[in-house]
């Protein structure tokens, strides 16, 4: 009868995994993915998991998936960014819903189980181990660096003189003086295409000089922050030679990340700089604090480095002060240990770093009269209100009037976008100031009395950061075409162009070589990611590798801010960071079960 019913099971685990996933052949795949479920429960029950949390944990994580999984089914989009409630909406959900969770749930928990045997079994044979003394040396850091550098320059030249956006435009009417300054785009960044600007006007070249003078400071910077990653991997934890040359392929040929090299938006400098980050805290991490004892040069580059995270993009306040908040919490549980003494250290520097920040973003930039713009901050929030708004939710008369106040009540239907913000906040009848005046009061009056318009509000606007089974998330190209990058048009927004004497380069639209060198390429899908980095931070817990959460702190901090404040439901940029550390969590993930491996030995 046991069999019978895990036989059963199995299949139907199978059929509403493939059907939910959206997977091609579905019969066929459904009978396969049974199979391994079958597989699977068969080894399972011959090598049971001894440990009770270890199966109560992996039972979590299957019923989390599967719930995912199913909400992601239910999410209709037809257009992200101006897609309205008649375009983008949540689908109903029926008892065949609670069927799939529990049949889903069972089909990943007996995989997982299976997995985490097969990687204990296998992990023991890799020559994976970190190594302290592994001396990074400068000349075969920038050899690398200048490698992916000169892979990334047929982009330049082609799409000449980089990709200027909407964004771009923005920054570079406050570097010429037509526009006021604005936080925005971070003051710093735009200071920065200032410099590049004026560098470019002092070598006796225009504005399009100064493009490229930016273009080509980024393409460094980028190039010496992932040369660092993958010298780490190579002299630090011993990858085999043939895995680094493949990782430098992967960087330097992949045409997403080539694109991301010219694109002058903030995202490609924070994002290398979260790179950065987690290498440096990784092996601060790893060698018990000792890489800082050894050199005092490593202090000055992390505080560079959360410097630039916030003063780059304005996430990066929140995302350092996570990582602060981690690095005070190892702390605690290490004091007593050798690298307590690195910790306490780094605590301090954050700190210092998150104080001094907000002395400049703070009582300076009201000084100079730099303007803050407060309504990004509200961006999901802001579209929960108002989808009970535009379904006609239940408010009380105040929350009518304020919601009134911020916008009519009656442009709510046609104004509201489920996937993004954007439309709501530009709308000329929008009223920001209102927002200054109880608006969390307003909020949670509005949560209490609608939670259901407002969890799928908060999916609609997030859902490409966690699902992991929407077809236009995984295949989604559009990452610098969503940017509308004007340089590609030169002929519609020739005017705005030539205004800011800025020329486009005669080969950006050749038909061969933007074919070889193209213009939209798909990426590992962040979702996917973010899941795998859940599997990574419940491993180290596991695996009692808690330590390995202080390098994991940025990847973390940044998709609590996504998710919690994202301006639209996808855009691959805004969490490229992840993008760039894929091999990095990979060696980290072999690393972890390497380590129980070599724990149970001692044992």
């Amino acid at each position: 009868m046991i069999d019978i019913f895990c036989f059963i099971v199995a299949f139907l685990s199978g059929w509403f995994t493939i059907q939910y996933l959206g997977i091609g052949f579905s019969y066929l795949s459904a009978v396969l993915l049974a199979l391994v479920i079958l597989a699977c429960i068969k080894f399972n029950r011959k090598r049971q998991i001894q440990q009770k949390y270890l199966q109560c944990v992996i039972g979590i994580f299957s019923f989390g998936l599967s719930v995912v999984i199913v909400l992601g089914r239910h999410i209709h989009v037809e257009d992200i960014y101006s897609g309205t409630i008649t375009d983008n909406y949540i689908l109903s959900f029926g008892v065949m819903d609670v069927v799939a969770v529990l049949a889903i749930t069972y089909g990943i928990y007996e995989i997982v189980k299976r997995l985490y045997s097969v990687c204990l079994q296998y992990a023991g044979r890799l020559s994976l181990q970190y190594n302290q003394d592994g001396k990074i040396s400068f000349k075969f850091l920038l050899v690398i660096a200048l490698i992916l550098f000169v892979l990334w320059l047929p982009y330049l030249y082609v799409y000449y003189p980089g990709f200027i956006f909407s964004d771009t435009m923005s920054s570079i009417q406050q570097a010429v003086g037509i526009a006021g300054w604005n936080n925005h785009h971070p003051v710093m960044y735009t200071m920065f295409i200032k410099v590049c600007l004026k560098v470019g006007s002092f070598l006796g070249g225009d504005n399009t000089i100064g493009c490229v003078i930016y273009c080509i400071s980024q393409m460094l910077y980028m190039s010496i922050c992932l040369s660092y990653l993958l010298c780490w991997l190579y002299k630090r934890m011993n990858i085999p030679r043939v895995l680094l040359g493949v990782m430098i392929v992967f960087y330097g040929v992949t045409p997403y990340f080539a694109q991301m090299s010219i694109a002058m938006w903030k995202d490609p400098v924070f994002s290398v700089t979260l790179v950065a980050m987690t290498v440096l805290l990784t092996d601060v991490i790893l060698s018990r604090g000792t890489v800082l004892l050894k050199n005092p040069f490593l202090w000055g580059i992390y505080i560079f480095l959360a410097l630039v995270t916030i003063f780059v993009r304005n996430n990066g306040i929140y995302i350092t002060l996570f990582v602060g908040f981690v690095l005070l919490i190892v702390y605690c549980l290490k004091r007593k240990e050798d690298i307590g003494k690195s910790l306490r250290k780094l605590v301090l520097c954050t700190i210092v770093v998150l104080v001094f920040s907000q002395l400049i973003t703070g009582p300076l930039y009201n000084q100079l009269g730099i303007q803050k713009e407060t309504v990004e901050s509200y961006g999901i929030f802001l579209n929960q209100m108002a989808r009970v708004a535009a379904y006609q939710g239940n408010m009380s008369d105040e929350d009518k009037e304020y919601m009134d106040q911020l916008l009519p009540i009656e442009l709510y239907e046609s104004t509201y976008r489920p996937c993004c913000v954007d439309m709501l906040k530009w709308d000329a009848n929008f009223n920001p100031s209102v927002l200054e005046n109880g608006f969390f009061e307003r909020y949670f009056s509005m949560l209490l009395k609608n939670p259901k318009l407002f969890f799928e509000g908060w999916e609609l606007q997030t859902y490409g950061f966690w699902t992991v089974n929407c077809e236009e998330i995984n295949y989604y190209s559009g990452n610098i075409m969503g940017g509308v990058p004007r340089n590609y048009y030169p002929d519609y927004y020739k005017s705005e162009l030539d205004t800011y004497g800025i020329q486009v380069g005669k080969y950006v639209n050749d038909p061969i070589l933007t074919k070889i060198f193209p213009i939209e390429d798909p990426a590992i899908p962040i979702g996917i990611i973010n899941w795998f980095v859940i599997i990574l931070i419940i491993l180290a817990i596991i695996v009692r590798q808690e330590v390995l959460l202080v390098a994991l702190a940025p990847t973390a901090g940044l998709m609590i801010t996504l998710i919690v404040a994202s301006p639209i439901s996808y855009w691959p940029r805004y969490a490229a960071a992840e993008q760039y550390l894929v091999p990095f969590y990979l060696v980290l993930f072999c690393y972890v079960f390497k380590q129980k491996i070599m724990e149970k030995g001692e044992k």
